[in-house]
């Protein structure tokens, strides 16, 4: 057929071949005019020239216009008629036809005996056989049936995967007739790619005995003889029945033709089958019953498209409760793998007629286990289960009582809702809102319009501003919904259940002694305290309890602070605890004095410059006062850091002086006495770390450069007694004197690596400002 038809000229040159007779000729250039068989465009372009022949003559030859199109699959032709004169004038203009675009119909064959007497000697059989191939099928013409016949070697010397998957590809099956013997074969394959056996190695014993058992079976196939032709004469109604079924190992499923003729008698026979082997990937059964009535439909499908058989009268079968199930819901409620798979068969077979079969009825629980060549005759797979032949009322009911729902459950989509709960509006307001007085007059007037609406007589004062008793009332409303909302209710749930009850409170509020006060219609958290008899306003006896997470709390304290002239942290907490108390108050007030952007203006951090090196004064050894400094208790005209350990000093010794002498009077000789007493002790004050070693030296303090030891220790004991060596006692002074020395340079000399003040190296800067008048201009 390809050889017939011709390529346009300007496409030819991508047929160009390379050619020579033999070896002694030059290569030669060769052009294909014709569509080349093996190209991937030349089925499309013979099947397309079939159509363009048959649109081309399509009025004079208007009967067989449908059969080409439709019935052609490449170059072999597949049709029939009712009547004897019907097929022969159908041969007729199809031959006729077919010579306009020079293509001849070699052979003709069919199972009416007059038409297959009328044959050219082209066409005759020199055996005297009647059947013959039909797209790979062997069809007996004289009985109108399809044969399978299997001649290759069954048995080798070796079977490996490559001779198992040769011979299994050998059997040509397109209708699935005998899928219940093939999916035997696809199983053994699936277990050696499993087992990941080799192309030619041999494979298992327990493999090879299943694999000679199986070509047992084929020997068998000639016996079975499947009728072509399904339906009837003078049908009055047809139906498909479609049976799914699924195992461990495989699945499959089968449709089957119902005819029932005008006299009332009903035919049913085998129309087409597919299998598959299960998934290697383990899967619950259900979901593996989902899989193969997934195939069914898919199947439907394309019977569909050939038959145009009505959807009311289709019905698909199965065995599993959980997938009718299924099937009832709308695919977005199934999880993925379930809901993709539910989706397309609900709308492939939408208006089909699912039901349930049982499993010891249904045809394809024999091609999901496999079966044998001499049971498949004996069996329904051919002929459907026998209720099919009676009437629909005797056909199996459903029985919706014996669904798993676990497993059902199980495959429904997860539903993940997000809540969210919508604060009280006052409340957010309050967090939202940064001014206190804002929050007051805004609730206050939410107020005033609510009681309005709910008066009988409008309540509406006749004045525009608000009423001190309002904005008061207002802010007890707000204190109670941060109380019982968010804040109060959650640190002081304990404390608020138990002054609720009138019992002793516990916790962080049991020295305040809390209370409910309902004096104002407001239910409100106080402290009951220990001022009820105090002469003092009734919110300083008894404030409302706030925490310090309240944002109105900081609200509150911040208008404190701004209308109090930006006070600091102990006059806020002063004016806040007028109303409120809160634990830690005072840190914060502490942290809204500190984050005030106006009071940090004022509070600028001074520039300080890196402090210089010490004098050698203070850091090389000398002999006792020989150098000294001296410090007269005034003023000096010099920077006040200079001299800082003296004006230190001079401080100390006031200190002790006046927590000494108080209101006592001295003689003169008694009060050098104490002065001596107070250098002794400040004297003895460590000027370094004290160690923690026991072992250790005593601490460095400034007696030991004056007596080599601290004027407050204990008195030495009285060496005049004994006779002292001189050098023996020099050089213990010498020893002790050296350790001095070694114990202020390891301590009190790395004491001043450290800078005191200044930590960056600023530049000064020097701001000379022209024409601005002297001090005392403007007064």
């Amino acid at each position: 057929m390809y050889m017939q038809v011709l390529i346009n000229s300007e496409d030819r040159k991508f047929q160009y071949i390379l050619w020579r007779y033999s070896n002694n000729e030059e290569i030669k250039t060769y052009c294909l005019n014709t569509v080349t068989y093996g190209t991937s465009a030349a089925p499309f372009l013979a099947v397309r020239t079939l159509h363009y022949l048959a649109d081309e003559y399509s009025e004079r030859f208007e009967i067989v216009v449908s059969a080409v199109k439709n019935s052609f699959y490449v170059d072999d032709f597949l049709c029939g008629a009712e009547t004897i004169e019907e097929l022969a004038e159908l041969k007729y203009q199809v031959t006729e036809l077919l010579k306009m675009g020079c293509f001849e119909h070699d052979k003709w064959h069919s199972n009416h005996e007059n038409f297959r007497h009328d044959k050219s000697v082209k066409d005759l059989n020199l055996d005297g056989s009647t059947v013959t191939n039909a797209l790979g099928i062997s069809w007996d013409q004289q009985h109108d049936q399809f044969l399978f016949s299997f001649s290759p070697k069954l048995k080798t010397d070796i079977v490996s995967k490559r001779s198992i998957l040769s011979l299994s590809s050998a059997l040509f099956d397109p209708l699935g007739l005998v899928s219940p013997l093939i999916i035997k074969a696809k199983i053994i394959l699936q277990e050696l790619w499993i087992l990941k056996v080799g192309w030619d190695e041999s494979v298992p014993q327990d493999i090879h005995t299943a694999w000679q058992g199986f070509l047992d079976d084929l020997q068998q196939l000639p016996m079975l003889n499947i009728p072509r032709y399904c339906l009837s004469p003078d049908p009055e109604s047809i139906q498909l029945h479609g049976f799914c079924d699924s195992s461990i190992r495989a699945y499959g499923c089968c449709i089957y033709i119902r005819v029932k003729s005008r006299s009332g008698a009903v035919s049913v026979q085998l129309f087409t089958a597919k299998s598959k082997v299960a998934p290697t990937k383990r899967k619950s059964l259900p979901s593996l019953e989902l899989c193969v009535a997934h195939l069914l439909s898919r199947l439907y499908t394309k019977i569909q498209n050939l038959q145009h058989i009505p959807n009311s009268s289709v019905f698909l079968w199965t065995d599993s409760q959980i997938v009718l199930h299924w099937l009832k819901l709308h695919s977005s409620t199934l999880s993925v793998f379930v809901g993709n798979r539910i989706s397309e068969i609900q709308d492939s077979t939408n208006g089909c007629n699912w039901r349930h079969v049982p499993s010891h009825l249904n045809p394809a629980d024999i091609v999901s286990r496999g079966s044998r060549a001499s049971e498949l005759m004996s069996s329904i797979w051919f002929t459907g289960p026998s209720f099919l032949v009676q009437d629909d009322n005797e056909w199996p009911v459903n029985k919706c009582s014996e669904i798993d729902l676990e497993e059902v459950n199980r495959e429904k989509r997860k539903t993940t809702l997000h809540v969210e709960v919508q604060p009280n509006r006052i409340r957010k307001f309050v967090d939202d809102c940064s001014s206190y007085t804002k929050v007051i007059r805004v609730v206050a007037w939410i107020l005033r319009f609510r009681n309005s609406l709910s008066s009988s007589k409008s309540t509406l004062s006749s004045s525009r501003c608000l009423q001190p008793q309002e904005l008061e009332y207002a802010l007890l409303a707000v204190v109670w919904h941060v109380q019982q909302q968010l804040y109060t209710i959650q640190h002081f749930k304990d404390d608020i259940r138990r002054a609720t009850k009138k019992r002793d409170p516990e916790g962080s509020l049991k020295g305040l002694n809390p209370f409910i006060d309902c004096s104002s219609g407001i239910e409100i958290l106080k402290v009951g305290g220990r001022l009820k008899l105090a002469q003092i306003s009734e919110s300083q006896k008894h404030p409302m309890i706030m925490t310090k997470e309240s944002t109105f709390l900081k609200c509150y304290i911040q208008h404190l602070h701004i209308k109090n002239y930006h006070a600091g942290p102990k006059a806020l907490v002063s004016l806040a605890r007028m109303r409120f108390w809160n634990i830690k108050l005072r840190s914060l007030c502490r942290t809204i004095v500190n984050r005030c952007p106006h009071c940090i203006r004022y509070r600028p951090k001074l520039l300080q410059q890196i402090m210089s090196n010490l004098p050698a004064e203070r850091l090389n050894p000398a002999q006792v006062f020989a150098r000294l400094a001296v410090d007269f208790c005034g003023s000096i005209n010099t920077a006040p850091h200079f001299g800082g350990l003296r004006e230190a000093a001079v401080k100390s010794a006031k200190g002790h002086l006046t927590r000494t002498l108080a209101n006592t009077r001295f003689t003169y000789e008694e009060l050098v006495t104490a002065l001596v007493e107070i250098e002794a002790i400040m004297n003895s004050r460590p000027i370094s770390p004290l160690s923690s070693d026991p072992s250790g030296y005593e601490a460095l303090t400034p007696g030991h450069f004056i007596t080599g030891g601290a004027l407050r220790s204990l008195p030495e004991q009285d060496q005049s007694v004994k006779n002292v060596n001189l050098l023996d006692h020099w050089a213990q002074i010498t020893n002790i004197k050296q350790r001095f020395w070694k114990k202020w340079s390891h301590e009190y000399i790395n004491e001043l690596q450290e800078n005191a003040s200044g930590f960056n190296n600023n530049n000064n800067k020097i701001i000379l400002a022209r024409g601005v008048p002297s001090m005392g201009a403007y007064t």
